[in-house]
């Protein structure tokens, strides 16, 4: 079977958040087929390629995509769907995997593609936000096409796939309840993911070098470690720190993730501006932006907690990767969040305050040793290898 696979999440920041670690920890667990060849669609630069891909498929035939042509009225949309639509030949593969539906799913050919969560629909871009991002004229390069309007635009997509990929039990439940209540079971595979971030850590640094390094002690921090949009809730959790420091005063806040533009995306979400206002806990909070595997392995076995106040996620990555490295979790209660965290983490109801639960770890060692014994527990129940297996599965199908 000639399998195509466009690659392109890759090359961009989505490489460091969850759609990107999802493709390439998928595409570097699946077993390549010698009665299989593969071609990797690309955009740019074959440069942007991850060397961990090229060494995989150092066999595979690459095929560049067309970059995007975007003028001023067109912005809004590209903001929202970057990628120019892949257009593969029948001529030079059987069947295409997509990690993304931004991507643009082809009608032409047999197609695979990944469902991450309905995040647009239910978190919608607000005019604070458009204004922030330096769009001045709203009204007249929106229109009627909102985020909302091209996401749902985008999820008409999906008609065109021909094997669903959900990367939570919650995922599908969500594609067959807002996207296509009647899509023949047989169709749509749960491929749970995995933390597994052992496996990228080549070189583990020693932990004081690290905390050295983020200016943090052991047990005298909290660690949160994604992106900084709305629905993360950095804001509540900023919130949650303010409270804390009443209490406990060497007390800091590291905050991890890659992120395009971090200063707009913190003013976006009211960080900035609620930060202005307590000025007292400024010089206790360090915001790295991305940080070395190795680091970040370090940074969440000594932290006092991992809190991930998300008020939706398709999965969340984050949540499995903190408890393999023996880190204690704190998040809400809500979407794949309780499917992922099982009864291994302290869970919050949904947007209420986490200072509760933030003190009960810092005052309980025996409740921390707890958390830690069953999230090594819970997170042996995923694999990114069984996950590649399946997603293999649904593109075999299809040959």
């Amino acid at each position: 079977m000639r399998i195509g696979i466009d690659i392109r999440p890759l090359q961009n920041n989505n490489r460091f958040r969850g759609i990107g670690r999802y493709l390439e920890n998928t595409l570097l667990n699946i077993d390549l087929d010698k009665n299989h060849t593969y071609t990797l669609f690309y955009e740019g630069s074959k440069k942007t390629v991850p060397d961990s891909i090229k060494k995989i498929f150092k066999s595979a035939r690459y095929i560049q995509v067309p970059p995007r042509k975007i003028n001023k009225v067109k912005y809004i949309r590209a903001l929202v769907r970057p990628y120019s639509r892949i257009k593969p030949r029948r001529s030079d593969i059987d069947v295409l995997f997509q990690a993304d539906p931004w991507l643009g799913i082809p009608k032409n050919i047999p197609t695979v593609v990944a469902f991450h969560d309905i995040i647009p629909l239910l978190f919608k871009i607000d005019k604070e936000s458009v204004k922030l991002r330096g769009i001045k004229k709203y009204k007249q390069l929106f229109g009627e096409h909102t985020t909302d309007k091209f996401y749902s635009d985008m999820l008409k997509d999906y008609k065109n796939a021909d094997r669903i990929v959900a990367i939570s039990e919650h995922s599908k439940r969500d594609f067959i309840k807002y996207v296509n209540p009647n899509i023949n079971k047989d169709h749509i595979r749960v491929t749970l993911l995995s933390g597994d971030l052992n496996k990228t850590i080549h070189t583990k640094t020693h932990p004081e070098k690290t905390l050295a390094k983020y200016k943090v002690k052991k047990n005298m921090y909290i660690l949160y470690v994604g992106g900084i949009d709305k629905r993360k809730n950095i804001k509540g959790l900023l919130t949650d720190f303010i409270e804390l420091k009443k209490q406990y005063k060497n007390l800091k806040l590291v905050v991890v993730g890659k992120e395009f533009n971090i200063k707009r995306g913190l003013e976006e979400v009211g960080w900035t501006e609620l930060l202005n206002k307590n000025k007292h806990v400024k010089d206790d909070i360090i915001i790295p932006g991305y940080v070395p595997d190795s680091d970040l392995a370090n940074l969440y076995e000594n932290t006092i907690a991992f809190v991930f106040p998300s008020l939706y996620e398709g999965f969340g990555l984050p949540v499995l990767e903190a408890m393999e490295q023996k880190c204690p979790v704190i998040c809400y209660q809500n979407s794949s969040l309780t499917e992922v965290a099982g009864n291994a983490a302290l869970l919050v109801e949904n947007g209420k305050p986490m200072v509760n639960a933030i003190d009960r770890l810092m005052n309980n060692p025996e409740l921390r040793k707890q958390l830690i014994l069953k999230g090594l527990k819970q997170a042996k129940k995923f694999s990114w290898k069984r996950s590649a297996q399946k997603t293999m599965q649904s593109i075999e199908e299809l040959g």
